[in-house]
């Protein structure tokens, strides 16, 4: 059977769905409905992509009865709307809000799905289409990447979502000062042209500045190839936990339990406080008391052991 699959925008989310990918390939012909900007996190499957609602709709109209099944993962009304274009038979989805009068067969949200892992949310959307045993693997993102031989470490210090998730510059700055005078390591410092101006501040020689120097696929391959990786709760930092890279990542207003990076080397750094997680792009106490609880040394330590090990 051929399924149609439109997956997140978000880079992090959309790294998780390779997790629903995964299983669904076992029973369908999966093609994945993607924004263009994500069409290399997918090279392992058939892509239909788009830039925008508009080009999203029209080309899911080109889709029409093409396909036995559409699912969408986004809980959108457009993803749920683009679906219901292609005329499916089957058009699966969550029932949420407004959008489940698109859907002809619907899971329902659990009340405490904030409280688990959005993955375990997700599985439900398996059950629509007939699957009942589900699996996650270890590594679920294996880009064919050239090893230069390069020992590195890599910082993504940004993210997309908000300043609020954002680990403090000056940590990062002092962790990879620890790195450089112990190990000799260089620190590629990772994040999109929207970060540029922001980046310079990592001015010390042994940074190497890609912020807005590559795309998709070239950051996949850095950070594949590195000892290691330190980011926030973004896309990146999703992306380095899926190849399987050591990765540590810095918790403050979003919760790792419902929204953690998964993968075999992964340690979360998350010091819970009263006002957390509020889920803000900002923080409301202008003081991130949730991230400053976090020293650079707590995440040395570890990453120290890990390479030791």
């Amino acid at each position: 059977m051929k399924l149609l699959v439109r997956v997140p925008n978000w880079l992090g989310d959309a790294v998780i769905s390779r997790i629903l990918l995964a299983n669904l390939k076992e029973k369908y012909s999966v093609t994945v409905l993607c924004k263009k900007n994500l069409k290399s996190l997918f090279y392992d499957y058939k892509t239909i992509c788009f830039d925008n609602n508009m080009e999203l709709f029209k080309k899911s109209l080109m889709l029409r009865d093409k396909y036995d099944a559409a699912l969408t993962i986004p809980l959108s009304f457009s993803s749920a709307f683009s679906i219901f274009l292609t005329h499916s038979k089957i058009r699966a989805g969550f029932n949420f809000e407004a959008r489940g009068i698109l859907l002809n067969r619907k899971a329902t949200i659990p009340a405490d799905w904030k409280q688990m892992h959005t993955i375990n949310t997700q599985f439900k959307l398996l059950e629509l289409l007939g699957i009942k045993n589900h699996t996650i693997p270890e590594i679920y993102f294996k880009p064919q990447c050239k090893d230069s031989g390069e020992k590195y470490v890599c910082f993504a210090p940004f993210a997309s979502f908000g300043r609020a998730k954002e680990w403090p510059v000056d940590r990062y700055i002092e962790l990879g000062k620890k790195l450089f005078e112990k190990y000799g390591t260089r620190i590629y410092i990772l994040g999109t042209s929207k970060e540029l101006n922001r980046s310079y501040v990592f001015s010390a020689p042994f940074f190497i500045n890609a912020v807005g120097k590559t795309n998709l696929t070239e950051a996949s391959c850095i950070i594949k190839n590195a000892m290691f990786f330190v980011g926030n709760d973004s896309g990146l930092t999703h992306l380095s936990a899926a190849m399987g890279t050591p990765t540590a990542a810095v918790f403050g207003p979003t919760s790792p339990v419902w929204t953690g990076p998964i993968g075999k080397n992964v340690k979360v750094f998350f010091d819970p406080g009263k006002c957390t997680p509020c889920e803000k792009r900002y923080c409301p106490l202008d003081k991130k008391i949730c991230m400053e609880n976090i020293t650079s040394e707590m995440v040395f330590k570890f990453i120290e052991t890990s390479i030791q090990d």
